[in-house]
């Protein structure tokens, strides 16, 4: 199981983004639908990450387990940047935390593994036990998301701001014409 722990502090962009602004073709002055813009963001943001399986700023989740991985574990989200904890439960059924010295966080490319430190293996658990693994991932800020991403965040809250209905004359695509494609070179396959 995934559960977002720490939602990250700031957007990726507002209805202040002047590009935003462009590709919406809103005029300069044009402010009454701000707020209906800011939200939109907000979801196009969401859309874009559980799509692609990224974060794009930083934000903290917990995995949780019924068993150790076999080896690595490959995390089901990217760019990881840490991981804050690992608890396990132990044989008399109380939880402990692994030692960090225990584990190394591996990185290859886009992708992110937790994997016993050399040396080292993973502490046994018993039936119905758990392994709880809190990690943040994101990039540092929204200067660093690469443009493609930000651009594919524009094209959704256009579509949306366009498409206000759940459904529309003419049929809708469930993604934007573009999007998947911008998407397709940062989005994660676990």
């Amino acid at each position: 199981m995934l559960e977002l722990l720490t939602e990250p502090a700031a957007e990726v962009m507002t209805s202040a983004d002047p590009i935003l602004r462009a590709q919406l073709r809103l005029e300069e002055g044009e402010t009454e639908e701000d707020a209906l813009i800011d939200a939109l963001a907000v979801s196009a943001r969401m859309h874009v990450e559980r799509y692609a399986r990224i974060g794009l700023l930083p934000q903290t989740w917990r995995l949780t387990l019924g068993y150790w991985p076999a080896c690595a574990l490959a995390f089901p989200r990217a760019p990881v940047r840490s991981v804050e904890a690992v608890r396990y439960t132990q044989s008399d059924g109380s939880q402990a935390v692994l030692d960090p010295a225990d584990y190394e966080l591996t990185k290859a490319g886009p992708t992110a593994g937790l994997a016993p430190a050399f040396g080292k293996s993973w502490p046994a658990i018993p039936h119905r036990g758990r392994v709880e693994i809190d990690f943040s991932l994101g990039y540092d800020d929204a200067a660093a998301i690469p443009a493609p991403i930000k651009q594919a965040i524009r094209l959704e809250v256009a579509h949306l701001f366009a498409n206000r209905e759940a459904v529309a004359q003419g049929g809708l695509a469930p993604i934007p014409l573009g999007v998947a494609d911008l998407l397709a070179p940062y989005r994660l396959f676990v």
